[in-house]
């Protein structure tokens, strides 16, 4: 009787031994998977955030879809131009080629481009102080805004100074709206004459981006629209 007690009781330690065991193997396991499961959340954090921060970039440089050329980045943008817009991917980041610096034409055709976006927003502008807020003026005003952004990333990523805009306030009155409308298309077609001159000054991939982008936005979107009004 004495050996059956013994061994029921040594039968019921060495169960409570095996079953305490692997209640602790469970909870190591457990914690191991929590502690991978957070690792994960934390690296798809870090590529969300990279990821959105690419996307800002770009964007920020040059819109997508029917925007695109009204921002340059903005492609890049993103990627700093242009960009965008941007620094936009309208040829900031990645997009120069690896240059770090510009050389004296390349500077003077990003100045050069920058006064001629200049002188469209202070005609826009113009326009809208002696008539209202009337299109499509408002629109194209913000537009050269955006292109003006787009140049800007340039001037940044390069360390250039901005120059300031001198044609604001500069631009004489029109006799009418019609009259403003074919000042304002006689400046886009020699924006975008301007662009095929200034493409021929550098071989930065950054910059031939932005200008590309700009003018095409002077012939397809901002002349059509200027010929139109009334």
């Amino acid at each position: 009787m004495l050996k059956k007690i013994i061994s029921i009781v040594l039968l019921v330690g060495l169960t409570g031994v095996l079953v305490w065991g692997g209640i602790n193997r469970t909870l190591a396991k457990s914690g191991d998977g929590d502690t991978g499961s957070g690792q994960g959340r934390n690296q798809v954090s870090a590529l969300n955030a990279d990821g959105d921060h690419e996307t800002h970039g770009q964007g920020g440089g040059e819109l997508a879809a029917g925007q695109t050329h009204e921002n340059e980045s903005q492609t890049g943008g993103g990627q700093g131009s242009g960009g965008g817009g941007g620094a936009g991917q309208g040829g900031g980041r990645g997009q120069g080629g690896g240059k770090t610096s510009l050389d004296t034409a390349e500077i003077e055709a990003l100045e050069t481009a920058l006064a001629d976006e200049y002188h469209a927003l202070a005609l826009y502008q113009a326009v809208i102080e002696q008539f209202g807020a009337i299109q499509p003026f408002v629109e194209l005003a913000q537009a050269e805004e955006q292109h003006i952004a787009a140049l800007y990333t340039h001037f940044d990523k390069y360390g250039l100074a901005v120059p300031e805009n001198t044609w604001l306030g500069n631009i004489p009155s029109f006799e009418s709206v019609q009259a403003a409308c074919q000042a304002g298309a006689a400046a886009e077609l020699a924006n975008a004459e301007l662009y095929d001159r200034l493409l021929n000054q550098t071989d930065d991939a950054g910059l031939q981006h932005v200008f590309q982008n700009l003018q095409h936005a002077s012939l397809e979107n901002h002349l059509p629209e200027l010929e139109a009004c009334k």
